[in-house]
This record gives structure tokens, sequence and C-alpha cells, in this order.
């Protein structure tokens, strides 16, 4: 049987703690916040706040640096070693960008290029400070929340019933959480690899969390069909585009997936990262009416295309 697992890794929660307590969201305060807020100096935290734009991330769309901020470092299980090296030759890499590493919508890096090398120069400052006051106490508590997690899924299979809905094998042999403390406000279900995904751990409302992983192991299945349907010329229409009505789709389409085999649909209602508001009940109203026995992997993109021009 292939196993939900728990995780708890210094690079995600370290940067995290950059992220939230730079304020890239905008969401203002959270109890980590609260409680871990003077950990960075206020000069700090304007200078990652004012270039929030560059590294903020949300419902499939990603700022120009996000990649190396968060997605690269995080790809696979490190250690702090691993990252202050990380950090260290990306503060070289964009130190030394020119106009031939960039493409033409992100030129604009380059009238940027100080203020981004102070971004990582304050990110490299502070892991002696998160070390000494922050990192212990995020370890205890995840710990707490990784038992509970892993207790839970153990009592259910979630992946095989996944992989009986679709006749299909998961791309991984398990699913692995990689716990984080400091987004309660930001980002959860980030996914890192195809085995990885990276949540908040809802200490206050677990069974928000369950749901969502059950959903995101869905997700892991069906992604190769989203990335299918984005790269699909009559999918690049500006109306789609600035709605986000490809990713609504995808997402929809999964929680519908989802409440066949489960029993359990959550409509998700939400302004969306980049644009466009999630109406998640129109799009499962059409699943209902287009499959309502569910459909195979290879069908999928076809489905998707299908609701999108139905919220034309």
């Amino acid at each position: 049987m292939k196993n939900i697992n728990c995780t708890i890794e210094y690079p995600v929660n370290y940067l995290w703690h950059m992220f939230v307590l730079g304020n890239i969201w905008d969401k203002g305060s959270n109890p980590y916040v609260e409680k871990y807020g003077k950990t960075l100096t206020e000069h700090d935290k304007q200078l990652i706040y004012h270039n929030r734009e560059l590294i903020a991330w949300g419902n499939g769309r990603c700022g120009a640096l996000t990649d190396y901020f968060f997605f690269e470092p995080v790809q696979e299980a490190r250690d702090l070693f691993w990252l202050k090296e990380y950090l260290f030759k990306l503060e070289g890499l964009l130190y030394d960008m020119s106009m031939e590493d960039l493409s033409y919508d992100h030129a604009y890096l380059l009238d940027k290029k100080d203020e981004i090398v102070k971004i990582v120069k304050i990110f490299r400052s502070y892991f002696d400070l998160y070390n000494e006051t922050v990192w212990q106490d995020v370890q205890k508590e995840l710990l707490v929340s990784k038992n509970r997690i892993e207790q839970h899924f153990n009592q259910i299979e979630v992946i095989n019933k996944w992989e009986q809905f679709f006749q299909a094998e998961f791309p991984a042999n398990s699913f692995d959480i990689v716990l984080s403390l400091a987004n309660s406000n930001a980002p959860s279900a980030n996914n890192l690899s195809k085995s990885r995904n990276n949540f908040f751990h809802s200490p206050e409302k677990p069974e928000s969390m369950y749901s969502l992983v059950i959903h995101e192991v869905g997700v892991f299945m069906m992604v190769e069909e989203l990335y299918a349907t984005l790269s699909s010329p009559d999918m690049n229409l500006d109306t789609i585009k600035n709605q986000n009505l490809v990713y609504q789709a995808f997402e929809s389409f999964a929680e519908y997936c989802k409440g066949m085999i489960f029993n359990s649909i959550d409509y998700w209602e939400q302004n969306m990262f980049g644009g466009g508001t999630m109406n998640m009940k129109s799009f499962i109203d059409f699943y209902k009416k287009e499959i309502p026995k569910g459909c195979r992997l290879d069908q999928i993109a076809d489905i998707l295309k299908k609701a999108v021009q139905n919220e034309l």
C-alpha cells in the first residue's frame, strides 16, 4: 500500500519564515507574525515587502523569482547547510545576471538587480537568529501535527482509492506532506515534486487539511492533463487567462472526483492570485451533467476544455 507520510524540513520552514515576516502576500499579521515578527528588522521586512511581486505565487501563477526563492531549493528534502550554500550561489548568480540570461518578459529585472541581491543577502543573514529563537519551537509543534496526520491517514487508503477510480498508478511510491508553520494565511498545498506537497499544518482545523490532502493526491494523478490543457492554443485567450479559468476547471474537476470517491465536496470561494474569482460550484455542476460517472485520465484534457468554454 502507498502511504501518506509527513516530513519536517528546515529549508521549507526557514523560507516561509522570511516570506511571511516580509508579508509578500500582503495579508498582514497572523499568530506566527505576532510571535516571531521581531526576529526581522523593519528595514529588511520593508525591502522584502516592496519586492513581493517577484516572489509571491498562488493559484498556479508565480512571480519572476518564485522558483529561485522557493520551489527550486525545496523540491527535495534538504538541510540547513545545503540551503546556506544554495543562497550563497543564488546571490552570485543574480549579481552576474545579464540581458542574455533573461526572457523579454523578465528584462525589467536588470533594473531591480541591486535590490534583488540585497534580498538574497537578507535571507542569508538570519540563520543564526532563526536557529536560536524559532527553529526548535517549529520542530516541536510540527512533530505533534506530524504524528496526528500520519495516524489519521494510516486508517484511510487514500492513494489506493484514487488509483482504483482512475485505473492508473499514482506517480510515486508515497505522497509526502512537507509541513510548515508560518503560512496560515499564505498559500498551502504547494506542489514541490511528483511526490511532495507543502502544507500549513492546520492544528485548529485538521479536517480541512485532511480534505485538502485527499484533493491534492488526485491533483498529482491528473497534473499532466492540466499541462496538456494549458498548452492548447485555444486555451491561450486573454479572457481565459485573466480569470484563471483553466486552473478553476482543473481544481473543480479534482474536487468533483474527490466527491465521487470519498462522498465529500468542498466548494471553494475565493479571490484568486493573479485575477479571477473561484467559481467551483458552476464547474462542478457542469461535470455532474457531462460526466456523472467519472472518466479516464486520457479524457480529462478534453473535459477541462469543454468546462472552460462553458464559462465563456
